[in-house]
């Protein structure tokens, strides 16, 4: 005996209205109860009728579920819950990541467009030029997410290898495959790369903070260990390490700002919260904590913008190295 194919239940038609209004509809292109109704046929072998479909719609629109009618009378539309500005700044943050893999980059970008419909999504064609972005090797970007992420919601530690550069372009081990114990607090991106904040075992007791890119971890484990908890002014840190070197040399320097450029280039850094103030002379001075690493890349970086004043013997160090260099260039 032939078996006869199923019925699709009705409970579903309202699902299924709501999804192709979403795929196919935004605020300037409304579609019709006709386009619901044949798409209904078409994909989903449900044959209903007009009235049927404008109950469903009507209950859409009641129940607050995103479904509004065109302003002409003609059509309806869906209302996503993400602007297209902000799906354009999820794309072109995941475009622009250097931490995931050509492949991750493109798959993460299409499910974000996935958010507007499919005339959204034509907006976002350039991400199929992903593979142009200089990116890291690492295959387990996500996983070493999700692991770190499970840590710290469990209060526990993790384990981890680090990798870096060869001159051969590949990444290896470092200190031969050395084993990293940390207590892990939270994330931050900086200059395009996802760091994991942390303390090292050896260092707990100092309470020095730490950081490592995630895309450079290998072999991620939650450890036995229980982590040591430690309160973070997030803002704060993520001010005093523009560059997230290491160390944890904070520092309180007076800097001179030589033109106007500058007081952009150090508010843009560190926040408008910082100290900017003109002395009698026109001279302009800004004060800023900060690590001293980062404040000596950063006299090197706009020299001609900024002269350290303070502390001294940063200033020294400083005038150290451009002499090292200068030697460099002699």
């Amino acid at each position: 005996m032939l078996k006869t194919k199923a019925k699709r239940p009705t409970k579903l038609l309202i699902i299924h209205i709501l999804e192709i209004l979403k795929k196919y509809s935004d605020k300037n292109n409304a579609i019709t109860q006709a386009t619901i109704m044949k798409e209904l046929e078409g994909a989903h072998q449900m044959k209903v009728k007009r009235q049927t479909v404008a109950d469903n719609l009507n209950a859409l629109i009641e129940n607050d579920m995103g479904v509004t009618k065109a302003a002409s009378g003609k059509g309806y539309y869906y209302i996503p819950e993400f602007s297209t500005g902000e799906i354009r700044f999820l794309v072109d943050a995941v475009f622009s990541s250097k931490n995931i893999s050509t492949t991750d980059a493109k798959t993460l970008a299409e499910k974000i467009t996935m958010l507007g419909s499919d005339n959204e999504g034509k907006r976002y064609r350039y991400i199929y030029k992903s593979g142009e972005i200089s990116r890291a090797e690492s295959i387990s970007f996500f996983a070493n997410l999700d692991t770190i992420t499970e840590a710290i919601e469990k209060g526990k530690k993790v384990e981890f290898n680090y990798h870096s550069y060869g001159i051969d372009g590949k990444l290896k081990p470092r200190y031969g495959g050395k084993v990293y114990t940390v207590s892990p607090y939270f994330f931050l991106h900086n200059n395009g790369n996802c760091w994991l904040i942390c303390t090292i075992e050896k260092y707990e007791k100092e309470g020095k903070l730490a950081n490592y890119r995630v895309d450079f971890m290998a072999d991620v484990k939650l450890s036995n260990k229980r982590l040591i908890p430690k309160s973070i002014d997030i803002p704060k840190f993520a001010s005093e390490n523009p560059y997230m070197f290491g160390g944890r040399d904070i520092v309180t320097a007076t800097i001179k700002l030589n033109n106007e450029f500058a007081s952009h280039t150090v508010f843009d850094r560190f926040g408008t919260k910082i100290r900017i103030r003109q002395k009698p002379d026109d001279t302009i001075l800004a004060d800023i904590t900060v690590t001293e690493k980062s404040l000596i890349y950063l006299a090197l970086q706009y020299g001609e913008e900024f002269e350290v004043v303070s502390p001294v013997e940063t200033r020294d160090k400083i005038k150290e190295k451009i002499k090292q260099i200068k030697e460099k260039y002699e």
